[in-house]
């Protein structure tokens, strides 16, 4: 019942946040950000290596929710709470798996190439804290991918991962290359998926434990 309870709040976080989008409520959005995340961080328990560091990283991407949302002079550090979210990730899947898994490196870093490239002419100043993000990102990705078969819930984090790419691609081309229609609802979305489904990972190890 507990675990339902705060689900539900989580979800209610969700659809006020976008009720604050949809009436450009600033104060309803802010108020309401943290708490999806705020509602997975209750329900896992950071008693293992690897939900020790899923935690680790969910708790930077909250910190960077807020960022991210208090101000756009707060991108910078935004980014630097996010990135360090990816580490811990990384940390997480790595301590899963050390497959070098060279097609999902390939695709990755090809799409990276791409990505980069049709930033690059609006980024100025902000070229290299973007190139070292989308580095870690694809990093986070690609470990994630690699540890894909460590049980049966091991593939919800690489789905996750992936989604999470792309909302940082829409984040990122929506800012500095050209305005995308509806672009923070699509972003929103994919981004709590790709959370959703990588704390799902680490969450249902923890129930097997029970």
């Amino acid at each position: 019942m507990k675990q339902r309870i705060i689900i539900l709040v989580g979800i209610i976080g969700v659809l006020l946040y976008f009720t604050g989008m949809a009436v450009d409520n600033y104060s309803l959005r802010i108020a309401t950000k943290p708490i999806p995340l705020l509602a997975l961080l209750f329900l896992l328990k950071p008693y293992t290596h690897f939900r020790k560091y899923i935690f680790t990283g969910l708790a930077f991407s909250l910190l960077g929710d807020i960022l991210l949302e208090s101000s756009p002079s707060m991108f910078v550090f935004g980014l630097s709470a996010f990135l360090m979210g990816h580490i811990a990730y990384i940390v997480a899947f790595a301590g899963r798996s050390r497959k070098i898994d060279l097609l999902p490196l390939g695709l990755l870093i090809a799409g990276g190439i791409i990505i980069y490239s049709v930033l690059y002419p609006g980024l100025h100043k902000l070229a290299f804290p973007v190139l070292l993000y989308i580095i870690v990102i694809l990093a986070m990705s690609w470990r994630a991918i690699a540890q894909r078969n460590f049980d049966k819930f091991a593939g919800f984090a690489a789905i996750g991962s992936i989604f999470f790419v792309f909302s940082d691609s829409i984040i990122a081309i929506n800012k500095f290359t050209t305005a995308i229609p509806y672009a923070g609802y699509i972003i929103m979305i994919t981004y709590w998926t790709a959370q959703s489904l990588i704390f799902y990972s680490a969450y249902k190890t923890q129930q097997q434990q029970h």
